[in-house]
């Protein structure tokens, strides 16, 4: 199987697209075949629309931003104690998001 990376999840080879989700078997799937020594294809930051089956706009990659950021948050907010992984990824998404923003301003403005 090969993968290529998201910013908001991976899609495996044959366009099947697997969302960031620790409880999902697909991606459970994805993490063991990283723990064997492979590497994702790079999508270079890019965030996958699933609903159109490609990369999206920077419209769309500021929506899915703040999506995947709101999940992240969720997450840690109903942890009864958050692990630092949470905390640290929750961080990293509140970053992509303010840059999607930012990108997404600059090119309107």
């Amino acid at each position: 199987m090969a993968y290529t990376l998201y910013t908001n999840g991976v899609l495996e080879k044959d366009g099947f697209y697997v969302p960031i989700d620790e409880f999902n078997p697909d991606y459970i799937a994805y993490k063991e075949w990283l723990l064997l020594g492979n590497t994702p294809a790079s999508a270079d930051g890019a965030v996958y629309c699933a609903k159109k089956r490609q990369e999206c706009t920077d419209k769309d990659q500021t929506k899915a931003a703040y999506q995947v950021m709101i999940t992240r948050l969720e997450q840690i907010e109903g942890a009864a104690s958050p692990t630092n992984a949470q905390v640290i990824a929750a961080v990293r998404d509140l970053a992509t998001y303010q840059k999607r923003i930012m990108q997404y301003l600059k090119a309107v403005l």
